[in-house]
């Protein structure tokens, strides 16, 4: 649960930034929308660190953690 509170309070931090970047002229549409989808893909894949990978061996009938 920690993982997700500090994934989504980083989303929005940064993500308000950019926007607020945006709004006072810091940066243009094209840019700000590759900062904010660059952003929420990166965080995405951070989320992914707390996600096991299991699968279940067909073979032997044991589940396997990679």
């Amino acid at each position: 649960m920690r993982l997700i509170n500090t994934n989504f309070n980083a989303t929005v931090g940064i993500n308000s930034l950019i926007l607020a970047g945006a709004t006072f002229g810091l940066f243009n549409p094209i840019a700000t929308a590759v900062l904010h989808n660059g952003t929420t893909i990166g965080l995405l894949a951070n989320s992914m660190k707390g996600v096991k990978n299991r699968r279940k061996n067909k073979f032997k009938g044991m589940t396997v953690d990679r």
